[in-house]
């Protein structure tokens, strides 16, 4: 369900008061696209961290093998 309001009125500096106007029902025709999309989205965070993560640990790895040297002057 969703709520409509009526422009809600300041009393007292931070409370507002708000009145319901009407009833809507929730529309379930876009949760399925929208599901999709969240999921796909969170997907591709989750493969981000991974990937970084590796690339970290491989970082990590070479410079305690003496196999990466990092120059710190360098800008870039």
């Amino acid at each position: 369900m969703g709520f409509v309001v009526k422009p809600a009125l300041v009393a007292g500096g931070d409370t507002v008061v708000a009145a319901l106007r009407e009833r809507k029902a929730a529309d379930p025709s876009g949760l399925a696209s929208a599901k999709d999309t969240l999921r796909d989205t969170l997907l591709q965070q989750k493969r981000q961290a991974v990937v970084r993560s590796y690339l970290d640990f491989l970082k990590d790895s070479a410079l305690r093998a003496g196999r990466l040297d990092v120059h710190a002057d360098v800008k870039g």
